[in-house]
């Protein structure tokens, strides 16, 4: 009777046996695949840290060169008048006032003019910022005073305008570097507020953060609220694509928490400063926010007011919904959810959030595009770069190139070829925009180029009829002005790289090489010669 029990035990023990075997054979199985997944884990971690670690490091970002105008510069008996002056500092992103309120300002009292001068750094040296008063009368400049050192000025020098950066053709990026302790406090910690509230705190993604925008997302059925922080932004402006999956995310995931390893907070957000897309120019696209102060408002970062930083800030969310010129009502509306932000943090007074949720966008150039760019004439310096420095430099190298456009006179040449071709058309009962348009107008002591029109859209970077032999408008115009039938005269511009040395921009073999910066607006020395004309 023994022997079915016997048995039955047997088949139990088998049973468990073959139970035991299964559990430990998938129990190998998963810690097999775990060791190997951990190990192209660790693979896959160690390449994306060493590209991290390799583009962070090292040159960040091409710096295209910077091309400014000509400065203007104020002495007694220069023949300018009040009105003149002021156009040109409005010109300049000056903002008239009551009373002088810091750099970029200036006031009108009758003729006569007072200014807060921003500092600059020149082709030969820096300039400090400096309160000026300027006195008129029926001959131009009276008398310029020093007003905080209460001392006569001999002679005052404005700061140049941007007119245009050579930058890559296949990327288009530019941008104007700004180091962490240049940007304003209320940009910093605004731009905080309303992208990240924690980003001193989390370690590159916040877990935080994930659970509140999926319990929003959850709640609205739709996707109403993201959850990257700026270390994650920066990751994919930075290094990947703008593509929407699980994979893109994942890998985002993981290189914000090596860059986060790798570098402190502050080296992260001055990198997000100057890495995040802010709008499009035609095919520049504007990145930064040192460009995008510019670009939108014709100032450098240290001078916007409260409502132009809030509006910078709402940009950051979608440079082409809210961009301003395109979409002002959108930008409207994300302004005034940024300066709520910054009221509800303490960042902004009551009185502060009134006054500039009352203020116009205030973008320089209205709807129309840029502030003021002169392609043509850009085009004409970039012709005479290139032969003569590597285009890699020009691109890559962030030169400031001070070349010899004169603001007041492109105006006038762009007025004059307006007027003129429109009158020709009508004369010749010609239809509307059927004729086409250039000009070029140089020094009569220097030969330097002041101005430069290459079409009649005067803004368009497109064909140069001014400085393209193989133009029809181009070859007409060198027939009917002999003095365009030569060729296009030595710019002398300096170039000063990133380093802060300078260098001559000037090789036609015999302008004077003994002082840079001499060749500059007319005003060499006597004995100085340029083989397209010396004085």
């Amino acid at each position: 009777m023994a022997r079915p029990n016997s048995r039955k035990a047997s088949r139990g023990r088998g049973k468990r046996s073959i139970f035991r075997r299964i559990l430990l054979f998938l129990l190998t199985v998963t810690i097999l695949a775990i060791c190997v997944g951990g190990l192209l884990l660790s693979g896959y971690l160690i390449k994306l840290d060493d590209e991290i670690r390799a583009r962070f490091a090292g040159t960040r970002w091409a710096l295209p060169a910077q091309v400014f105008s000509a400065p203007l510069d104020l002495y007694p008996g220069r023949d300018i008048s009040s009105d003149a002056l002021q156009r040109e500092l409005k010109r300049l992103g000056y903002r008239p006032t009551e009373k002088l309120a810091g750099p970029g300002t200036f006031s009108a009292n009758g003729k006569d003019i007072t200014a807060h001068v921003r500092a600059f750094q020149f082709w030969d040296g820096p300039q400090p910022e400096a309160k000026i008063g300027v006195k008129f009368s029926s001959f131009g400049i009276a008398a310029i005073r020093d007003l905080e050192a209460d001392e006569a000025r001999d002679i005052v020098r404005l700061d140049p305008m941007l007119i245009g950066s050579i930058y890559p053709t296949r990327q288009g990026e530019d941008r104007v570097l700004l180091r962490l302790e240049e940007i304003p406090p209320l940009l910093r910690d605004g731009l905080l507020a309303v992208e990240d509230a924690g980003f001193y705190d989390h370690f590159g993604i916040s877990l935080r953060g994930i659970a509140r925008a999926a319990v929003a997302n959850v709640k609205a059925g739709r996707v109403v609220q993201g959850a990257s922080t700026i270390t994650q932004q920066l990751v994919k402006n930075f290094f990947l694509s703008s593509r929407r999956d699980m994979q893109r995310k994942a890998k985002e995931a993981l290189m914000a928490l090596l860059l986060e390893a790798h570098y402190s907070k502050d080296e992260i957000l001055e990198a997000y400063f100057n890495e995040v897309h802010l709008g499009q120019d035609g095919n520049r696209a504007v990145h930064g926010f040192g460009l995008g102060s510019r670009f939108y408002f014709n100032k450098p970062v240290s001078e916007l007011r409260v409502h132009e930083i809030a509006l910078l800030i709402g940009v950051v969310k979608g440079s082409s919904h809210y961009n301003p010129r395109r979409n002002p009502k959108n930008a409207a509306a994300r302004r005034a959810v940024v300066l709520g932000v910054l009221k509800k943090r303490g960042l902004i007074t009551e009185e502060q959030y009134e006054e500039a949720l009352a203020q116009p966008l205030g973008v320089a150039g209205g709807t129309k595009g840029t502030v003021e760019r002169y392609p043509a004439f850009v085009d004409l310096v970039k012709r005479q770069l290139t032969g003569q420095y590597k285009e890699e430099d020009i691109v890559n190298e962030g030169l400031r190139i001070f070349a010899t456009l004169e603001p007041h006179t492109q105006e006038l040449l762009e007025k004059n070829l307006s007027e003129g071709v429109d009158k020709l058309e009508k004369d010749h009962k010609k239809e509307a925009n059927s004729l086409q348009t250039a000009g070029v107008i140089t020094s009569v002591n220097g030969g330097e180029v002041l101005a430069v029109v290459g079409g009649r859209n005067f803004r368009y970077a497109g064909f140069n009829r001014a400085c393209q032999p193989e133009g029809v408008a181009a070859q007409e115009l060198r027939q009917a002005s002999a003095w365009s039938a030569a060729p296009v005269p030595c710019t002398g511009q300096v170039l000063q790289p990133a380093d802060g040395a300078y260098r001559h921009g000037c090789r036609c073999g015999q302008c004077h090489q003994g002082a840079q910066g001499q060749r500059l607006f007319g005003r060499r020395p006597a004995s100085a010669k340029c083989a397209a004309g010396g004085d």
